[in-house]
């Protein structure tokens, strides 16, 4: 067929590393009539697109670490903004995935650039990550210039609003299980001009597991969060009371916010139903608690089903937001408690022992205990020297590399130390009229 003589000619562009021209063909094929009305055509095409512009960027993010260091405050700059911001690769990455788990035309050549994409996106992640933490390190692990802490959003952000209803009126507070910086701009870029829109970068709460992350955008977690064994598990301690579970934080979060806040889930709030839309009516602050991503990344029964169905999360926020809407909120806060990678890190050279010694948990990205060894792919850290209380101490790998756990990495992981993990979301959506 003609139409897979120009896809084949696409393909040898990028494999013959000449991704910009091989781009702007599938662009100029994609609009064309078989391959838009035709699936069977036009996601080859759309992934062929997604191919080219992942190793652009992957080219253009490793030539600018090259060129060095910057204090973190600008590396956060160079990830979250800019004509070109960094963050725009971990989208197209993403966005390959989501539209790989869709194929059904597949061939030979088509793998092999594919394959060699993921590849290009997996070394220059490395290398992000590997001078994040090198960042990290000479920053003393210092909340940035004008950056806000993780563990100051509500009181910041959420508190004042409450504090002014005649103002502010009805407020939703979401809090969101790994909702990636890059996400999260992409959730900003979809409402429309009716809408007043900002985001802005939070230096996250360490280690970024959920236990932590999500304990962090609780009231009060601005005094302080400690982290403690409790029957040779990890507990997170706030204001005395261990907090690592939803519904523990959810009654904590109640006994700050008192009969004022409404709590619910996404999937809840995206389909109001009659009961729920009368205690949000009633509500001055509803509270929306999302699982998607994580349960995604975490649970699902193959990496098809990760790749294709975490962008559809996005989605569901915004119907969450238009169904609270209605019910008369007018001003909406999305936060998140940790980010995360999406990428193979299949490679032995990426994965090591963990530091062993008196170990309380172990994850991927992050070991906590006491004792045990060091080593040169992993840096370890005081819970001093990370913000937290309690006397437990932390290894965190360096780049890519993750410790050797049952079961594997996995596609899917967080709690490390690298901006996909680290740097996190604050959106602020306030509906004019």
């Amino acid at each position: 067929l003609p139409i897979s003589k120009h896809l084949d000619r696409c393909l040898n562009l990028i494999r013959n590393g000449e991704a910009g021209p091989a781009r702007s063909l599938s662009q100029r094929r994609c609009p064309l009539f078989w391959s838009a009305e035709d699936p069977e055509f036009s996601l080859p095409w759309s992934v062929a697109e997604a191919v080219a512009t992942l190793r652009i960027r992957a080219e253009g993010v490793l030539a600018e670490v090259k060129k060095g260091l910057p204090p973190m405050r600008g590396f956060v700059d160079s990830y979250i903004s800019g004509k070109e911001p960094w963050m725009l690769l971990d989208r197209s990455a993403r966005q390959l995935e989501s539209r790989c788990a869709r194929l059904e035309f597949e061939s030979d050549l088509l793998l092999k650039v594919i394959h060699s994409a993921r590849s290009d996106y997996a070394r220059a992640v490395h290398e992000v990550a590997s001078a994040y933490a090198d960042a990290f390190t000479a920053s003393g692990g210092k909340t940035p210039p004008g950056m806000a802490h993780h563990c100051s959003i509500f009181r910041d952000t959420v508190t004042p609003l409450l504090e002014r209803p005649e103002i502010n009126g009805k407020i939703a507070f979401f809090m969101v299980d790994a909702l990636r910086y890059e996400m999260a701009a992409e959730l900003a870029d979809g409402f429309g001009e009716e809408c007043e829109v900002s985001l802005r970068p939070v230096w996250g709460a360490l280690p970024g597991i959920t236990q932590v992350g999500m304990a962090a955008l609780l009231p009060g977690a601005e005094k302080g969060l400690s982290l403690e064994r409790k029957q040779n598990d990890l507990s997170v301690i706030l204001d005395g009371k261990a907090l690592s579970t939803r519904n523990a934080r959810i009654e904590h979060l109640r006994s700050i916010t008192g009969p004022q806040a409404v709590v619910m889930k996404l999937g809840e709030a995206a389909r109001l139903s009659p009961k729920r839309k009368k205690e949000v009516e009633a509500a001055r602050l509803v509270v929306v608690t999302s699982q998607e991503i994580d349960r995604l990344g975490e649970e699902a029964a193959d990496e098809e089903e990760t790749r294709a169905y975490m962008d559809d999360v996005l989605g569901k926020i915004h119907r969450a937001i238009r169904s609270l809407a209605r019910c008369g909120v007018t001003r909406f806060l999305v936060a998140a408690d940790h980010g995360f990678q999406l990428v193979s890190t299949e490679e032995a050279a990426l994965s090591m022992d963990p530091p062993g010694g008196d170990t309380v948990c172990l994850d991927p990205r992050v070991w906590i205990g006491k004792g045990g060894s060091g080593g040169e792919g992993f840096f370890r850290r005081s819970a001093r020297e990370i913000g937290v209380g309690g006397d437990l101490e932390f290894a965190f790998p360096r780049g890519l590399a993750v410790f050797t756990t049952r079961g594997g990495a996995g596609l899917y992981f967080h709690g490390g130390i690298s901006p996909q993990e680290h740097i996190l979301p604050l959106l602020s959506v306030v509906m004019s009229g």
